[in-house]
């Protein structure tokens, strides 16, 4: 099971309700993992202990589904 965890980059964003998919996949991993598995570019992936992977892109939320793309290829 893959979450990608939506949401605007920047300060400006952080607590808004244009990143609730990000900060309910910072709540996850704050709960259950420590580090990234694997970063580039387009984002982070975190693995969880029971192999779910929690994905963040850094990208805006419009353009989620080509920085998804981007990010699965690298």
């Amino acid at each position: 099971m893959i979450f990608v965890c939506l949401g605007n980059p920047g300060k400006k964003y952080q607590r808004t309700r244009h990143n609730a998919g990000r900060l309910f996949g910072q709540f996850i991993i704050g709960q259950l993992t420590t580090s990234p598995v694997r970063e580039n570019k387009f984002g982070q992936v975190y693995e969880l202990s029971n192999g779910w992977k929690v994905v963040f892109l850094n990208c805006y939320m419009n353009e989620s589904g080509q920085c998804l793309a981007k990010f699965l290829k690298k």
